[in-house]
């Protein structure tokens, strides 16, 4: 793949990328991502971890990563990216040129799934307290989707943006021995609602929750189970449905956010399912005892969503070089 031709005058001398200092999750990771494959092409990419006034490391899970760290530097040459989390530093930027990363559209709305008038009390109050910064201000900005569901809603609200996906750590293309069991796993933060309700309406399965584990822990089980379910509201193009594929597992998932389109969850539709009409139905039960008898069919019906998977790592590198390849530099 070609890379970004250094000798091509700059538009912008770096990129600048928030990340919140310690944390460990999926959006914490694509950040360093993003700062690896732009290292990698020879554009000064830096990590500012936030809050700016205490000193962070790099966490041990990213050190993997090639990345550098530096200071918050609200200069004209430079473009500083945020992800939707932390748009109220959009606020304090009256220099540099502001870019989005939309990793998640729930997160950046303050959803929480259980409440939709608590979730709304909370962005309301966010915006008047200018901790986010409203879509009406961010027409100038670069934008870019980690997901088909999030471009989709920046269209919505006229915001021109990118796609810019992510990959799996390489930790989850270990292949496993390991027998399969009949396991249901889920994780207990998202989708709780429908989860407890099918818990409940089929206690003689063996239902796991992903809960209270190290990494190493979480995919032990993935490789040992034969199913994950999550009803969870996918914000963005979710990393543990593919984590669980990636370990042979099947899954079932609603059909909300990010998993009601073919392109962000690429399973067979008979695997996704509407909330209410599961809970009306024996489906979720027939699809999991068929799961379970028939393991060996029904795995193979994943074998394209797992081959979409194992090619993330090239499509973002192609997207990186396009990408930064036309906004950071000119002829």
């Amino acid at each position: 793949m070609p890379s970004i031709n250094t000798k091509i005058r700059n538009k912008y001398k770096r990129l600048l990328i928030l990340c919140r200092g310690n944390s460990v999750t999926g959006g914490s990771e694509l950040v360093h991502q993003l700062s690896h494959e732009l290292t990698s092409l020879n554009f000064d990419s830096s990590i500012v971890y936030y809050p700016f006034h205490t000193k962070f490391s790099v966490p041990e899970e990213y050190r993997i990563y090639k990345v550098k760290q530096s200071n918050f530097d609200d200069s004209k040459d430079n473009i500083i990216l945020l992800p939707e989390v932390a748009t109220k530093f959009a606020w304090k930027i009256n220099n540099a040129k502001i870019a989005i990363w939309w990793l998640s559209v729930d997160n950046y709305y303050r959803k929480k799934g259980d409440s939709k008038f608590k979730d709304a009390i909370k962005y309301y109050k966010d915006l008047l307290r200018l901790r986010l910064m409203p879509l009406r201000l961010m027409k100038n900005y670069f934008h870019f989707a980690q997901s088909v569901y999030a471009r989709a809603h920046l269209n919505e609200n006229k915001l021109n943006s990118q796609l810019l996906s992510d990959y799996l750590n390489p930790i989850h293309f270990v292949k496993s021995l390991k027998t399969k069991e009949d396991i249901i796993l889920y994780n207990p933060v998202k989708g709780t609602k429908i989860t407890k309700k099918l818990i409940s309406m089929n206690r003689d399965l063996k239902f796991i929750p992903l809960q209270n584990l190290s990494n190493t822990q979480v995919q032990d089980l993935f490789k040992r189970a034969k199913l994950y379910i999550d009803f969870g509201n996918h914000p963005g193009k979710d990393r543990m449905p593919r984590e669980a594929v990636m370990a042979d597992c099947c899954i079932i998932t609603g059909k909300k956010g990010s998993a009601n389109n073919d392109e962000d969850v690429s399973i067979p539709k008979r695997y996704k399912f509407d909330d209410n009409k599961i809970l009306a139905s024996n489906l979720f039960r027939e699809t999991v005892l068929d799961i379970f008898l028939n393991y060996e069919k029904n795995v193979l019906s994943f074998s394209d969503y797992k081959g979409i998977i194992e090619n993330e790592h090239t499509v973002f590198k192609n997207q990186v070089n396009s990408i930064f390849k036309t906004i950071l530099y000119e002829k």
